[in-house]
């Protein structure tokens, strides 16, 4: 990361729902926008943003998907993902969200990451607990960068 990242890398923030279908097995995963995104202009238009998202269990990537590209410092995705997560092994499992740089034609530069589990720390293990919770409805919540 560049220096200038490492200075505005404390104001970035990811919002993202999570719901967890028990009757289906499924985690329902929306990544809906970001804010404070380094906003640098290439040749005539805003620094484009994706994100991966990785469900992982037992340090392995079980499946991995990812949004479209969007632009500028506060981009929106709304971008629904499904995830096959048996219910019985959900404490195994494990969803990281990593924000990507599209650099056209170059290597993509990763900004940061967020790991929602049972097992992390802070705000990520909150936001799955809740997500499992039996209601009708899913959880947004944001959720800092962390440098990978």
């Amino acid at each position: 990361m560049t220096k200038d990242m490492n200075m505005i890398e404390d104001n970035i923030q990811l919002m993202l729902s999570l719901f967890y279908q028990a009757s289906a097995n499924r985690m329902k995963v929306l990544v809906r926008k970001a804010m404070n995104l380094p906003e640098k202009k290439r040749r005539l238009r805003n620094q484009e943003y994706y994100v991966i998202v990785n469900a992982i269990s037992g340090g392995n990537v079980i499946t991995s998907q990812e949004t479209k590209v969007a632009g500028g410092s506060t981009p929106i995705w709304n971008q629904p993902f499904l995830f096959d997560l048996p219910e019985k092994d959900l404490n195994k499992y494990f969803l990281q969200f990593i924000v990507m740089s599209d650099k056209l034609g170059r290597s993509d530069g990763i900004v940061g990451h967020v790991i929602i589990g049972p097992d992390v720390r802070g705000p990520g293990s909150a936001h799955w607990k809740e997500a499992l919770e039996p209601r009708s409805t899913e959880t947004a919540k944001w959720h800092k960068l962390q440098p990978f």
